[in-house]
Order: C-alpha cells, then structure tokens, then sequence
C-alpha cells in the first residue's frame, strides 16, 4: 500500500502561519531596535569626543593663563 500524507486542516496551517509570522515580525523589530541603539551609540560617541576636545582646549587655555600668571610672580619676586 502506498502511503499517504495527512494535510493538516486549515486551523493547524492558521497557527503555524501565526507563529512563523510573529517571529518574523519579532526578529525584524529588534533589528530596527537594535540599528535604533547603534545609531544612539554613535551619538553619544561623537558627543562624547566633542565634549572630550572641548574640556581638552578649556585646560590648554586654562593652563596658559595660569603659566603666565607664574611668570608674573617670578619677575615679581626677582624685582624684589
């Protein structure tokens, strides 16, 4: 005898339909999450370098100023 293969009824394909679907739609969703954080990522990077350079230029003048200060002192205390 030949053997035969049982198709499944439609409320048997319906949910297998469903769960394949909502996988998908679960997998795309948390690559469009996980694009969304890398994008978020990059942000907080680059605000991150601005605002490294920008402290970094602060202290540079900062410490110019203050060398000249010191230098103010020393031909002070040398006229002394």
């Amino acid at each position: 005898m030949p053997k035969t293969i049982d198709i499944p009824d439609f409320d048997t394909l319906w949910k297998i339909g469903a769960v394949v679907g909502a996988m998908i739609f679960g997998y795309i969703e948390f690559t469009k999450e996980l694009d969304l954080l890398r994008m978020e990522m990059d942000d907080a990077n680059t605000k991150i370098e601005e605002l490294v350079a920008k402290h970094i230029e602060e202290e540079e003048a900062r410490f110019e100023e203050m060398q000249e200060q010191v230098k103010w002192y020393q031909r002070k205390k040398k006229n002394k």
